[in-house]
């Protein structure tokens, strides 16, 4: 099997397939979940709200897979309570009251709801979405699995109708090859529908981007996140804690033409949270933002407002009958989705499906020391796959969303890219520029706060 994407659903594909005993490559066009898989508001979650698209399937499902996630993988998945906090002056209302009650009872939380009180709460959980997903692949190439990053899939390869490999390309020697496989999954969240091509305009299964901003704020409040609603339509926003120190606002919601491979929030999108947290939390005036990022949704192509769109995913088959497209899903849901997407593979290679490894195998925790910084860049260049100065500041660590990256650090940093890849001083000094170029660009909109 071939896997092109390396978010959450490639990663969970290529480890489940691998547990099962199947041959399995993945290559991915950048880092490691830098596309839509390091840019979430970070939860595992049903969706409160989508109780109220009549969404009850999606919602039992998702909320199956976070009390599995907090089973399987403990330290990564934590739980998490939200306060509800009504609009001022308001009380929440008793739909949303019954919504938390229902919520909590198809969770199997029911004991922690407390939708009776002035800001009712309930439970969901956090995870570290960039560094859970990298777990996932390291996991995938423990069990076998051969995993490149900076591999970019170029075109599929036809014998007649039948698909029989991929061209691709390595994005910093130039160097193309061929990959034959068998079997193909397309992973690719936003440009899921490109790689399908006419298959996905013939079944009518393309995709509609939305755009979803978040930003980080200097200070927490404590341990607990709010769900709240924006003054200006109503919509739902988190603020969630982020770290020991600072917290992230978001998320917008807005169509995007087309994917891109680095989306920065707008102008508009940074006053719409801004003052959504103001009106909101007028005590916390003084709160400044240190970093934003923006990720795009790859979801099923609907009528209607971004936010009423379903997170359902959908697998799309091509026409040669061995590759498979997975089109829209949830972070919260990628196990089972890679469960039935493996299962689908195993019909196609005379394989019964038979045991899912996935459902107990066991995700194991981190051991790493938070507070020696410059040991977690040496462990990211050494045992987790980081290529570039932002594969570390981005999504091995949450320096840069935290504007926390001092210039000792990145010296530091550096050199121990130096080492790692056998540059010269002119070559590190380009690479740090490349850094601090792309900091720059996505800091650049928070000057609208």
């Amino acid at each position: 099997m071939l896997v092109v994407g390396g978010g959450i659903h490639g990663a969970g594909v290529a480890r489940d397939a691998a547990l099962r005993g199947l041959r399995v490559a993945l290559i991915e066009r950048g880092d490691w979940a830098s596309g839509t898989s390091s840019r979430s508001s970070k939860l595992m979650h049903g969706g409160l709200r989508y109780l109220r698209q009549g969404s009850v399937r999606l919602v039992r499902e998702a909320l199956a897979e976070r009390e599995r996630s907090k089973a399987l993988a403990p330290g990564w998945v934590h739980p998490l309570e939200f306060r509800i906090v009504p609009p001022p002056g308001r009380q929440a209302s008793l739909v949303l009251r019954a919504g938390v009650a229902l919520y909590g009872a198809l969770g199997g939380s029911f004991s922690t709801s407390r939708f009776w009180t002035r800001e009712p709460r309930y439970e969901d959980a956090m995870v570290d979405d960039a560094r859970f997903c990298l777990r996932v692949i390291l996991e995938a190439r423990r069990q076998g699995a051969l995993a490149l990053s900076y591999v970019e899939w170029l075109e599929w390869i036809r014998r007649g109708d039948h698909l029989v490999a991929a061209r691709v390309r390595d994005r910093f020697t130039g160097e193309e090859g061929v990959v034959s496989a068998s079997t193909f999954v397309n992973a690719t969240g936003p440009w899921a529908d490109v790689l399908a091509g006419d298959s996905a305009r013939r079944a009518g299964a393309q995709l509609r981007l939305t755009r979803g901003s978040h930003v980080v704020l200097d200070r927490r409040a404590d341990d607990a996140a709010r769900l709240f609603f924006a003054a200006l339509d109503g919509r739902v926003l988190f603020l969630l804690p982020f770290g020991s120190k600072t917290s992230l606002l978001g998320t917008t919601d807005l169509d995007e033409p087309a994917p891109v491979e680095e989306p920065l929030a707008t102008r508009n999108e940074i006053i719409y949270l801004r003052d959504a947290f103001r009106s909101q939390f007028p005590e916390w005036k003084h709160w400044r933002p240190v970093g934003t990022f923006c990720g795009l949704r790859p979801l099923l192509a609907a009528e209607g407002s971004p936010s009423d769109i379903s997170r359902e995913e959908r697998f799309l088959i091509d026409g040669s009958g061995n590759l498979l497209s997975i089109m829209g899903g949830k972070y919260t849901t990628y196990r089972s989705v890679a469960e039935r997407a493996v299962d689908t593979i195993e019909t196609w290679l005379d394989r019964v499906p038979g045991e899912r490894p996935t459902r107990t195998e066991p995700i194991p925790d981190d051991d790493r020391d938070e507070n020696d910084l410059v040991d977690l860049v040496r462990r990211a260049f050494t045992l987790e796959d980081a290529v570039r100065l932002e594969d570390v500041f981005l999504r091995r660590t949450r320096l840069a969303h935290q504007n926390a990256v001092e210039p000792e650090l990145l010296k530091r940093a550096v050199h121990l890219w130096r080492l790692r890849w056998g540059k010269g001083e002119a070559e590190g000094e380009e690479e740090k520029e490349a850094f601090l170029e792309l900091q720059a660009r996505r800091l650049g909109p928070l000057a609208y706060w």
